[in-house]
This record gives structure tokens, sequence and C-alpha cells, in this order.
């Protein structure tokens, strides 16, 4: 496959274990064929095998120190830790980003129920992916695009046509609700995101079903409490925890000024799958996310089997 569409293609998977990287990069970078390496964030997943989220900056690190000197590091301009590995590398560096400093910049970025739309240059781009996250992804590509001379007018219907993967960003109406299905998998900096995307939703109610966040060892309490803390700085209107840890997001969200009759926690995904069914009304807006082994789609899978009349 060409370097240029396995880079679009990547975009919807999930990334490695940062906790394999160290060996990936033994492993595989000696024998890399690929003239760049792109790096999109630093953030806290698979937190239980690192010390700190430096660790984790070190170990991803890694694949740039194993770059030749007459290859391109890619590196998000946005993300202070990624950004930094500019020094590590000797040669050639491609930013992109928001800012104002970044080679391949996005402006006027908006948002829709749609999706979402930027311009790089004088190019306008729009896509059906959400969220600043998905910006990052779609300029990481076009950044890429621009080391083999393809400009970004050249890229227009191919951002335009690309689709969220399967639970990945999903978007539809159900009932006159808008849902937006992330249920493959999460992490804090994912969960926080996809709040952000739910905060500037129009809608009438805006409610979160989120998943434990696995793999977080002793740094669970305090990340979860962070997420139930952002959510209530989003103004959302009914929060739903899953399993395990959620509950401190809950007890967060809480303390941070969500009513508490607006917090639930299960250690189920079906019942509360059933509770969501009963609470929501056309014009809201609902996003359901977790990690993998949380199965927050099967509380998705009850909401969406609701029968008109069930709820009322």
């Amino acid at each position: 496959m060409p370097p240029i569409s396995r880079g679009f293609r990547r975009r919807h998977e999930p990334e490695a274990d940062p906790s394999r990287i160290p060996l990936f990069g033994q492993v595989v970078a000696p024998r890399m064929q690929e003239p760049y390496t792109r790096q999109t964030n630093i953030g806290w997943a698979h937190m239980e095998s690192f010390d700190s989220i430096e660790g984790i900056a070190a170990a991803k690190r890694e694949l740039i120190e194993s770059l030749s000197p007459d290859g391109t590091a890619v590196l998000n301009l946005d993300d202070v830790r990624v950004a930094g590995f500019a020094k590590v590398h000797p040669g050639k560096v491609v930013t992109y980003g928001e800012s104002e400093r970044a080679d391949v910049r996005a402006e006027d970025v908006k948002f829709s129920e749609d999706g979402l739309a930027f311009r790089v240059g004088s190019t306008q781009f729009e896509s059906p992916l959400t969220g600043r996250h998905g910006v990052a992804n779609l300029l990481a590509g076009i950044a890429v695009a621009g080391l083999y001379g393809i400009t970004p007018d050249r890229l227009t219907q191919r951002v335009r046509n690309i689709q969220p993967g399967k639970m990945r960003g999903e978007r539809f109406r159900h009932r006159g609700i808008l849902v937006f299905n992330d249920c493959y998998n999460s992490n804090p900096d994912a969960a926080k995101a996809m709040l952000a995307v739910l905060r500037d939703t129009p809608a009438r109610r805006r409610i979160a079903v989120l998943g434990e966040m696995l793999e977080l060892g002793r740094w669970a309490e305090p990340l979860h409490r962070d997420v139930g803390n952002f959510a209530a700085e989003c103004g959302i209107d009914v929060l739903v925890g899953l399993r395990g840890a959620a509950c401190y997001m809950l007890d967060a969200a809480k303390r941070s000024g969500l009513r508490a009759d607006a917090a639930f926690f299960f250690d189920d995904p079906v019942p509360a799958g059933q509770l969501v069914s009963s609470l929501a009304q056309a014009g809201d807006a609902i996003l359901f996310k977790g990690s993998r082994g949380v199965h927050v789609e099967r509380a998705l899978e009850q909401f969406l089997a609701f029968r008109e009349g069930a709820g009322s």
C-alpha cells in the first residue's frame, strides 16, 4: 500500500500500546523503509505501564530518534510534548496544527452536526469526522501528503469521503435524538475530546454515557475524577457511569456542579441503556463511550431497542 493511502487509512485504527513502543523501535525501526514518522499526541492511555506521562512521551520519542537523519519528522505543534520531539531529530521537521507557527495550519475551524470544516491556506476542507482531534488527524495526513508533492487542493474530495470507523465517532439520529457512538475504546484524553464535541453540539439536553477507562493503574481514580470535573464544566445535563472507577467520575462531576439526580452509576450496561431510553427525548444529544472491556455498546443497543411509547 502506498505511504499516503496508508497514512489516511490508519487514522481511525487504535494506537499501539505505548508500553510496546521501545520493543517496536528495536525490532522495526532498523528496517523501516518509510522516509517519515508522524506523531499526533501524547496522552494518558495505558498509564498502568508508566510512572508518569513523561514515560509515555519518552517511549514515543524513540520512534523519532529511530528516524534516519534524511527522514522527516511530522509533528503536531499543538501538543507541547510532541512539538518538543523536534529537538531530537537532526533532519527535516514538518509541523501541523492550529497554531499560527505550524507549517500546515488549520484556520477558520468550524464544527456542526454534520462534521467539521477548516481551511489550509486557500483550500477549504469539509469532513464528517468530529472534534479537534479529527482536525488534527486530517492535518497529519495533509502534512504527509505534502512531503510527496501532493498539494492540499488535491485532497479535498478524499478528506470529504473519509468516514468514521465503526464505533469510532459514528453519528446518527434515532427518534429525533442525535447519537454519538464512540464505544470502541476510551482513555482520559479521548473522553474529554468527545465531551467537548458533545458540549459544542446544539441540543435540548446533553447526555453522556461513559464507561470505566481501563489500563490506568494507580492513576485510575484521579484521571476518572478529572474527566468528571470536565463533564461538569462542559455543562453535561445527565451523566451515566458504567462500572468500576467510573464512580469517581460521577462523584467529581457532582462536586463540580452536576445535580445529584442527574448522575447514575451502573455495573451492567444493559439497565444503563434502558434508563437512557426512558430519559432521552427528541432534541437531545447522547454520547456513548468507554473502554473496550466495558462494552458500552450494549447500553447503546438497549437504547436503540426502545419501542415508541415504552419509555413514557
